[in-house]
């Protein structure tokens, strides 16, 4: 679906405005900014789990949920307990919706992973963190408005309207690799293909949406592959290969064999990139840049991802491993 802003304002903003390399916010902040005005069932038992731990009444914990003034020790005791509740294998809350098939704090838990995640591999990419955590928490924050593609835009919009302007561009880059107009999961645009050398193209002619002018201005950082990378291993239930993150999207979703066959392409060259930079490997049988053109096949392709995909996630396995020992070995 095309993604237009809602005014000329926005769109001016987004086309002029650098992604935060150092954010002035803490993880807290984000977090409570997430929380603000999602109902009291969202976050129940992330309540019941701060009542406990606290020794607070449940209206006062929900109210601290509610409140950006909490101190900043509360606030990070509060994202403590939110990792402690879904770490356990429990959502933020009991609410569902769809006749229960849908948690409506499932998008919380996603979020609160891929921030996670987002900060391990910044750090082992050598840019901050924290910053990373901030924009891996706040990518959906589109999500609290709708569920559509349009989540992009519409969070992109609500949080400069908070005042998040620089890590508003989370929103609208998580979903696109390298600045390319093509989503994994979403149909090709009218007038979008992949030319003979594999490269993204647009027929003469066609209206570019508002997201794709921005992201051909933009320059990818460090930060926005980072936060591609953990969009695609972060579920609601923890971190996932990337090869499962994709397979699992692809039972609930139709996918373009245009759109598929260019991402896989692209995020095999992502994988293969930051494992030479931080590991100094890359799979044996990726010896050079992959390229969906028309001699290859989406088969191959796929062979190839999902050889990547299994040597970075075997890194960030022993990666995990390492620092948990390290930790141990420190107390």
């Amino acid at each position: 679906m095309k993604l237009y802003f809602s005014n000329e304002e926005y769109k001016k903003k987004a086309l002029n405005t650098l992604k935060a390399e150092k954010s002035n916010h803490t993880v807290g902040d984000a977090f409570l900014l997430i929380t603000k005005d999602l109902p009291k069932e969202d976050l129940s038992n992330l309540i019941s789990l701060m009542e406990r731990e606290l020794n607070l009444p449940s209206e006062v914990c929900y109210n601290l949920t509610q409140n950006n003034k909490t101190n900043s020790i509360t606030k990070s005791k509060i994202v403590e307990l939110a990792y402690k509740c879904i770490e356990s294998g429990k959502p933020l809350g009991e609410r569902t919706i769809n006749d229960g098939k849908i948690n409506t704090s499932s998008w919380i838990s996603h979020v609160l992973y891929e921030g996670k995640l987002a900060k391990q591999l910044a750090t082992k990419l050598g840019v901050d963190p924290t910053t990373a955590q901030i924009q891996g928490i706040l990518h959906d924050y589109g999500r609290k408005v709708t569920h559509s593609f349009e989540h992009v835009t519409k969070g992109y919009e609500k949080l400069v309207d908070e005042g998040w302007e620089e890590e508003a561009i989370s929103c609208l880059t998580h979903s696109f690799l390298n600045g390319g107009r093509c989503a994994s999961n979403e149909q090709a645009e009218e007038g979008f293909y992949v030319d003979e050398n594999g490269n993204p193209c647009w027929k003469p002619g066609i209206e570019k949406d508002d997201i794709t002018l921005f992201l051909e201005n933009y320059q990818y950082s460090t930060y926005d592959t980072v936060l591609n990378i953990a969009d695609l291993m972060a579920t609601s239930d923890g971190i996932v290969s990337p090869y499962d993150r994709i397979q699992d999207i692809a039972t609930r979703r139709k996918l373009d064999p245009t759109n598929r066959g260019y991402f896989l392409a692209e995020f095999t060259n992502t994988l293969v990139d930051v494992m030479e930079k931080t590991e100094g490997k890359s799979p044996e049988n990726i010896k050079q840049t992959v390229k969906a053109t028309p001699d290859i096949s989406i088969n191959e392709i796929n062979e190839k991802f999902k050889s990547a995909s299994d040597l970075f996630y075997s890194h960030y396995k022993e990666s995990i491993e390492k620092q948990s020992d390290k930790t141990i070995k420190e107390r």
